[in-house]
């Protein structure tokens, strides 16, 4: 006997015997089961539906080892403490490693001067060098070197669901809170017919299930791959985009330099301007401030700014390509009652 008729004499096997199982187990004993004395063949009987279960199992990981992050992460993140009393109050990021670090305009409040502790428990002093014109943040330095430092990631590619860390208060050297939880609202989804947003302040933020209290404030937002994609504050996640610009300028400057344009405005995504009727997508100016940029440039309310230097607002919104803007000229592309203007602001400091 050779192999392949081996093969075909079991296939055969199997499948007789398992019509065999069938026809014994639903026709024979039950017909035998009624045969006077024969009542006992009942108990080989089963009267369950045959079915295949299959079973599948899906695993599901992130492919991030979070205690490893968590722990890279804590090298960057410091407690913020009065000067001359041991309160706690909040949290600050390491952006350089000679000692510049970012937190929250209302970890510090009115103090000119506080102290910075490390993730190894060293203590030192800092001062308040700049605050932010557009956010609540502030910018502080202490006397340091070699300090492990942060980057920065765009907020604005974090879909909803992806997964997001943040770090909060340490009570012993190199042990910090921490949360993790999802992104449940994206930077381009923050907008909507009733928000109303002003040229002066940053406010397009990405939503976290994740508790913020008091001991995470002025901490940092990562994403998996380690990189801060936004800082706690008291009211929102303000994005790393906006961390981004502020350290540019502070490097270049010694300051916070945002240019000053003086609207306020609904930011319209397309399906957004569909249902107001618009045929573009843009910024719907609301109202202009008296001798602001926006007024000299001719600006009026009901406009709908399209267009910033040839790039059309379909994709960035006019607070992002504000943030990435210095002083100087700025042409705009106007629809106002049907019409297709051309206007130029020039940008300056408040």
């Amino acid at each position: 006997m050779n192999r392949k008729q081996l093969i075909i004499i079991t296939v055969i096997a199997f499948f007789v015997g398992a019509a065999g199982s069938i026809i014994l187990g639903r026709l024979i004993l039950p017909s035998l089961a009624t045969v006077r004395g024969m009542s006992w063949v009942n108990r080989l009987v089963s009267n369950a539906p045959i079915v295949v279960n299959r079973r599948e199992e899906v695993q599901f990981t992130e492919g991030v080892d979070l205690s490893d992050l968590v722990k890279r992460a804590s090298n960057i993140t410091v407690n913020i403490y009065a000067k001359g009393e041991a309160n706690f109050l909040g949290n600050g990021i390491v952006v350089t490693s000679d000692g510049l670090i970012f937190t929250a305009t209302e970890v510090i409040g009115s103090r000119s001067e506080v102290r910075v502790g490390l993730n190894d428990g060293s203590l030192h002093d800092a001062l308040v060098h700049a605050t932010d014109p557009k956010s609540n943040l502030a910018i502080l330095t202490i006397e340091a070197n070699n300090l492990s430092t942060t980057q920065f990631d765009n907020a604005a590619n974090l879909p909803p669901g992806q997964r997001v860390v943040v770090l909060g208060q340490g009570n012993a050297e190199f042990v910090r809170s921490f949360n993790t939880g999802f992104v449940t609202s994206s930077v381009s989804n923050s907008s909507s017919l009733t928000q109303v947003y002003s040229s002066e302040t940053f406010t397009q933020t990405i939503g976290i299930n994740v508790p913020t209290g008091r001991e995470f404030v002025g901490g940092p937002v990562l994403a998996l791959n380690g990189r801060v994609i936004g800082m706690v504050t008291a009211d929102r996640i303000l994005i790393a985009e906006n961390l981004q610009t502020a350290l540019n300028s502070y490097l270049k400057s010694g300051k916070i330099s945002r240019p000053y344009f003086g609207i306020s405005y609904l930011n319209l995504s397309a399906s957004l301007a569909e249902v107001k009727g618009l045929a573009k997508p843009g910024a719907l100016v609301v109202a202009v401030n008296r001798g602001s940029p926006a007024e000299k440039a001719g600006l009026r309310p009901n406009d709908l700014i399209v267009e910033i230097d040839g790039q059309g607002l379909d994709r960035m919104s006019l607070e992002r390509v504000l943030n990435q803007r210095g002083l100087g000229a700025m042409k705009l592309k106007v629809i106002r009652a049907d019409q297709q203007l051309d206007l130029t602001a020039i940008l300056t400091e408040k």
